[in-house]
């Protein structure tokens, strides 16, 4: 029986010796239509953590009135102060994200999610918690929905009055955390011969290098594919945009630079199936794409994804995808361009730009470049570590279904 029909049905479920029933309501199906298809995303999907998932399940459980009880998870490394015998009123705690972020929490000291948060953040400080490794689901609108971000973009926690908390030892015997698994590609062609070792660059082209003698050049070479998507889904990645434009947010940069990209984003988590349909469709290319622009193959930990609107007045200025600390592991860029027809903008075109390596680790732009047009239905894909650009949008009507839309992201190796 699956999860929507149970929810339908009178439900009998057994928790260690202890039988209960649960008849259905209005709640639960309010529950079931707004949540299982997320749910299911996340409990199937193998870059989320098992024990993660294993949690996931029981919060589920416990929303439903399945698990009052349930098991204490061994891997806590946090110990939230007890609560005061006379006062048991949550506490005003805001999560602070990456991006600029916050959101404004009224939390129990016992409850799961406060604890959850504090032992993100230690494992941080500990230097111990990978990208993606852990899943925050972050409630929103008084509970009627959820925010789901992985936990290395939580930056910080605003307690106020501030609590004495007690950070213990990791007991030795606890299991560790599965880490994300590698995402299986489809293999390549038998016809190809093309071979490559390492990370080299990804072409060769003559180009003065004596401001840099010691630098590696790569060239920016990238794959512009047209009609990606059938129209079908063409137009339902237009229909999740529009539909959603009042949960987009302003976006901001990993170096959290000031007056160096203008645009709104919506986070993955807020369209789930979407999500995983243009996943499937990129990994399905992705071979295809890495012979063609002479790219060799990585395994790949982490799909990450975003819609990104530019409006008037919008741009990003040059940069790379894998220039920082947090970004190191991003390895492949892909943006998928939509918008209404006719189209409502002009500009928002990318610039890559062909780049230097440094020695150092560091990138230089250099002053020769391939112009890509933002065209509708298409897919490009190039290089994270290249430089590159979004140019000033125009849009006179400045209304948000004019907007230059992408799904666009990263994919990163393992690490």
């Amino acid at each position: 029986m699956g999860l929507a029909q149970a929810m339908s049905e009178n439900l009998v479920t057994s928790v260690g010796d202890r039988t209960q029933l649960v008849a259905p309501n209005e709640r639960l199906q309010r529950l079931a239509q707004k949540s299982v298809q997320t749910l299911r995303t996340l409990l199937t999907d193998p870059q989320v953590p098992a024990q993660q998932r294993a949690l996931i399940a029981l919060q589920l459980l416990e929303a439903l009135g399945l698990e009052k009880d349930p098991p204490k998870v061994a891997t806590e490394s946090v110990q939230s102060p007890a609560p005061d015998a006379e006062n048991t009123s949550p506490y005003p705690v805001t999560v602070l994200l990456e991006g600029g972020h916050r959101y404004e929490l009224a939390l129990e000291l016992t409850c799961p999610l406060f604890n959850q948060l504090l032992e993100s953040m230690l494992l941080q400080a500990q230097g111990q918690q990978a990208a993606g490794s852990e899943l925050l689901q972050i409630p929103l609108r008084e509970g009627k929905a959820a925010l789901y971000v992985p936990s290395h973009q939580l930056i910080g926690l605003e307690i106020d009055p501030s609590l004495a908390i007690e950070l213990l030892a990791p007991d030795s015997e606890q299991s560790p955390v599965d880490p994300p698994g590698a995402i299986k590609l489809p293999e390549r062609s038998q016809s190809s011969s093309t071979s490559h070792q390492g990370f080299a660059p990804i072409s060769a082209k003559t180009n003065d290098q004596s401001a840099f003698p010691s630098s590696q050049l790569l060239v920016a070479k990238c794959l512009h594919l047209e009609n990606f998507l059938t129209p079908e889904e063409n137009a339902q990645a237009l229909q999740i945009a529009i539909s959603k434009a009042s949960e987009f947010v302003g976006s901001n940069t990993s170096t959290r630079a000031d007056n160096y990209r203008e645009s709104s984003v919506l986070y993955a988590t807020l369209f789930p199936e979407f999500y995983m349909l243009l996943k499937d469709k990129i990994l399905q290319a992705l071979p295809s794409v890495l012979e063609q622009v002479q790219y060799p193959a990585f395994p790949i930990g982490l799909f990450e994804m975003q819609l990104t609107a530019h409006n008037d007045g919008c741009y990003y200025k040059i940069h790379n995808d894998s220039g920082s600390p947090d970004t190191a592991t991003r390895e492949f860029t892909y943006v998928y361009y939509f918008h209404q027809e006719p189209i409502g903008f002009s500009g928002g075109e990318l610039r890559l730009y062909d780049t230097y390596l440094l020695s150092d680790n560091g990138f230089k732009a250099t002053d020769t470049f391939q112009t890509i047009t933002p065209r509708n239905n298409s897919i490009v894909f190039f290089d994270s570590r290249l430089k590159h650009e979004v140019m000033p949008v125009s849009c006179p009507s400045k209304a948000f279904t004019d907007s230059r839309f992408t799904l666009n992201g990263w994919l990163r190796r393992v690490d």
